[in-house]
């Protein structure tokens, strides 16, 4: 059906932009937390802290995503949470794991920070990466409440939208695009197979990362 392939096909975007993005923050953001001599390091892990402690709330970002003119746009989705408190905390922990000698000895060879992040601190880090990055995709995959607020428009719904309307029984016409029919396929038939479609790209993607899910957790868990 049009109507589901092209909200499955919102979703992944959003998915996929969205962890980019939050990984491309919460990375260099963990990673100047856990530099041990970086002046205002205590006030930059406060400045994480407090957002994890106390939630903004609804009608503040409302109002900051609607001021920055980004409604009905898919980025409006990901951009006002794109670094997650909580998996910077843990990713900021799991850097602290890591040896000072390593980066001390390039430090001392003359090398800049950035390059100490990239050439040493990553290929170290893929766990926790792969870790953080399966926590933010899921999240993205399932966000229902940002889509609701954000996205007004029909052709920019997300699957977990389109799935609530089928399941709560709105009418096929206003649900999805009927320019396909489905011949003579129930309406719980057309709800479960909208479930199980759904899943579908989380079912692929666990497999692949469960190796690194456990290890990442776990040690970046110790220091956090």
């Amino acid at each position: 059906n049009n109507g589901f392939t092209l909200a499955f096909w919102n979703s992944i975007k959003i998915m996929l932009f969205g962890v980019v993005t939050a990984l491309a923050l919460t990375v260099p953001m963990a990673y100047c937390m856990s530099v041990q001599d970086l002046p205002g390091r205590k006030i930059l892990n406060y400045f994480v802290l407090v957002p994890y402690l106390f939630n903004i709330g609804v009608i503040p970002t409302f109002l900051v995503v609607t001021n920055l003119h980004l409604t009905n746009h898919l980025c409006s989705i990901f951009l006002p949470g794109a670094i997650g408190t909580y998996n910077c905390l843990i990713m900021r922990g799991f850097f602290e794991g890591i040896p000072e000698s390593l980066k001390e000895s390039a430090r001392i060879d003359g090398a800049a920070e950035w390059y100490v992040l990239i050439s040493i601190i990553l290929p170290l880090s893929k766990p926790i990466i792969m870790t953080i990055g399966l926590y933010y995709a899921v999240g993205y995959w399932n966000d229902f409440m940002h889509a609701l607020l954000y996205l007004t428009e029909s052709y920019l719904q997300p699957l977990p939208i389109l799935t609530r309307n089928i399941l709560l029984g709105a009418s096929m016409s206003e649900t999805l695009d009927t320019g396909t029919a489905f011949g003579a396929a129930s309406i719980a038939s057309i709800k479960a197979a909208c479930v199980f479609l759904s899943a579908i790209p989380m079912m692929l993607a666990y497999p692949f990362i469960q190796k690194y899910f456990t290890k990442g957790t776990m040690l970046g868990s110790v220091k956090g």
